[in-house]
C-alpha cells in the first residue's frame, strides 16, 4: 500500500521523466544518492515549471548535504561554487555591497584586538623589564657592601659574574656566595694570612723561611734558639713554639718525666728508650701507696695534681673514707 504526501493542501510535484516514482514517494537518485523512496518532504524544491508544478531536487536533503561537502573540497566544486556566488552577487549587488561592509568591520575589529595584544605585550615586558632592573640593582648593592665590583652580566644571584675586590683583584664568582659571606677574594686572604704568618713569627723572634701554599702545608721555619723544623702556618699564628723551644724533644721530654716522677715520689716502671713524644703511655708506681697506673707522660708533667688518683684525691673510696673521717 502507498503512502500518502503528509501536507495534501500542497500542490503535487511534477513527475519528471528522470525520476522514479511510487505513487506519492520520490526515489532520491543523482550523485551521491541512497537510492530510497521518500516523501517529497524530504527534498528541497528547485523552482516552479511553465505550467506552475514544483520542481525537486533528484537528491534528498541528506545526501545533497553530504555530496555538497564532498564536493566542495574538489578544484571543480571550488570553481562551481565561485561562479554561483559571482552570478549571485550580480544579480543582488546590495548583498555585496553589505558583505564588504560586514568583511571591513569584522577587519577593523580584528586589527582593534591586535592592537590591543601588541599594546598589552610591550606594556607587560616593561614592568618585567623594570622588575628585573630593580632586583639585578638590588643585587649589586648587596655585592657592593662586601667590597666587590660586578664587571659582566648577570641575570640572577646564581649566576656567575666577573668580580673586582677593594684591592683590585678580578676573577669569576657566584654572586650567592659572595652575598652569603662565604665568597671572599683567594688573593686576598692569602696576602692577609702571609702578613699574619710574618708578623707572628718576628714577634716569636723566629723567620719564615720557605713559601706560603696554603693552611695546610707545612714551611719551613726557623725559631730563636736557630732550630730549623716544619711547622703548619696556624700554629705559628696562634703564637705556638716550636718542638724545641716548647720541650717537645724526646730528650727535654724524658728529664720532665724523670723530673715529675722525683717530685711525685714514682718509680717508672716503662723503659725509656720507647718514648716517642710526650704523648706516649708509660707505666709507673706510686711509691707511698704502692699502686701501679699507665698514662700520657703529658698528663704527667703538664697536671698541676699528682698523678696517682689515691694522692690527689680522685679516687672514689678514698672520698668516702674523707667524708666519713670529716
Amino acid at each position: 500500500m502507498m503512502s500518502k504526501q503528509i501536507n495534501s493542501t500542497r500542490p503535487k510535484a511534477t513527475r519528471q521523466p528522470r525520476s522514479k516514482w511510487r505513487g506519492d514517494l520520490k526515489e532520491c537518485s543523482g550523485n551521491g544518492s541512497c537510492g530510497k523512496f521518500l516523501s517529497v518532504d524530504n527534498f528541497t524544491k528547485k523552482g516552479e515549471n511553465k505550467s506552475g508544478s514544483i520542481i525537486y531536487r533528484a537528491q534528498c536533503k541528506l545526501c545533497w548535504n553530504v555530496w555538497r561537502r564532498e564536493d566542495a573540497k574538489t578544484e571543480k566544486g571550488r570553481e562551481k561554487r565561485r561562479k554561483h556566488q559571482k552570478a549571485y552577487y550580480e544579480n543582488n549587488p546590495e548583498k555585496l555591497e553589505a558583505k564588504r561592509l560586514i568583511s571591513e568591520a569584522k577587519q577593523k575589529e580584528r586589527l582593534k584586538k591586535k592592537c590591543l595584544r601588541i599594546i598589552e605585550k610591550m606594556l607587560k615586558k616593561r614592568l618585567s623589564q623594570v622588575k628585573n632592573n630593580s632586583r639585578i640593582d638590588g643585587i649589586r648593592v648587596k655585592v657592593k657592601s662586601f667590597g666587590y665590583d660586578i664587571l659582566s652580566e648577570f641575570n640572577s644571584s646564581h649566576d656567575y659574574a666577573l668580580v673586582r675586590c677593594d684591592r683590585g683583584h678580578e676573577r669569576r664568582a657566584q654572586l650567592s656566595n659572595i652575598i652569603s659571606g662565604c665568597g671572599g677574594c683567594p688573593v686576598c686572604k692569602k696576602d692577609d694570612q702571609i702578613k699574619k704568618l710574618h708578623e707572628a713569627s718576628e714577634k716569636q723572634g723566629g723567620k719564615v723561611l720557605g713559601e706560603y701554599i696554603n693552611g695546610r702545608t707545612k714551611i719551613d721555619f726557623i725559631c730563636r734558639n736557630g732550630t730549623i723544623s716544619k711547622r703548619f702556618p696556624k700554629s705559628i699564628i696562634n703564637g705556638n713554639d716550636c718542638e724545641c723551644c716548647a720541650g717537645n724533644t724526646v730528650e727535654l721530654t724524658i728529664l720532665g718525666l724523670m723530673e715529675s716522677a722525683k717530685n711525685y715520689n714514682l718509680t717508672i716502671n716503662s723503659n725509656v728508650k720507647n718514648i716517642k713524644n710526650r704523648q706516649s703511655k708509660v707505666s709507673f708506681t706510686c711509691n707511698k701507696h704502692n699502686k701501679k697506673y699507665e698514662k700520657c707522660i703529658i698528663s704527667i708533667i703538664k697536671n698541676e695534681c699528682h698523678p696517682c688518683d689515691l694522692c690527689s684525691g680522685r679516687d672514689v673510696f678514698s672520698r668516702k673514707k674523707k667524708e666519713e673521717s670529716t
